[in-house]
């Protein structure tokens, strides 16, 4: 397989480091959830299920009877345990936290404060590694889980894809014409394959 290499100067790919960085601010805000939220839980699928497997973390899947990470979080009359209590006592107006989002949010940033009953103190700390923007497109994952397979692939279609595939089967193909002389120099030239590998971004972000 033949891969292409760009040499740039060093100005320009500083330009071009900083440049993928920002590959989350090219998202609209309701698009997160399903085109950055996947690439960010491939960060927390280590320790985090989805499909209520144990594993190192608790699953963000059911597995203690009382729903995914979002229904159990959210709900006001959830049994899910934290600290030895109902998650529901830690959450609402005058409690430590005013809504789920902002339990979760601080879940990330500061991992060791509240514990989820039956799991260690072993989760890092991704201040620093994941921008505002970044948690939001996770707890948008986390409220959409019902359309994520268990291996975080999304799979609802956007609506309108279908209509669009289609209609590009359905619509007739523009007549080209090609010049006879152009045809006799194409079929001269050898077809090289090349692949540009894309950069790793979603590491980083």
């Amino acid at each position: 397989m033949n891969r292409h290499v760009y040499v740039l100067p060093e100005k320009d790919f500083d330009d071009w480091v900083v440049e993928q960085g920002r590959w989350l601010d090219k998202i609209p805000a309701e698009e997160l959830y399903f085109k950055a939220g996947p690439q960010l839980y491939a960060r927390c699928a280590s320790c985090h299920t989805l499909d209520g497997k144990p594993s190192t973390g608790p699953s963000w899947g059911n597995y203690d009877g009382s729903g995914n990470i979002w229904q159990r979080t959210d709900s006001k009359t959830s049994t899910h345990k934290v600290d030895g209590k109902s998650i529901a006592d830690l959450i609402g107006d005058g409690k430590a936290f005013p809504n789920a989002q902002s339990y979760i949010r601080n879940s990330i940033l500061n991992p060791g404060e509240h514990l989820v009953d039956g799991f260690g103190n072993v989760m890092p700390t991704f201040r620093g590694q994941l921008t505002d923007k970044g948690i939001d497109a996770l707890i948008g994952f986390m409220q959409h889980l019902d359309e994520f397979d268990a291996k975080g692939q999304w799979t609802k279609k956007p609506a309108g894809t279908m209509r669009r595939r289609m209609s590009s089967r359905l619509a007739p193909a523009p007549a080209v014409t090609v010049p006879a002389v152009a045809s006799r120099s194409m079929a001269r030239t050898p077809v090289i394959s090349r692949t540009v590998a894309p950069p790793l971004c979603a590491a980083s972000p």
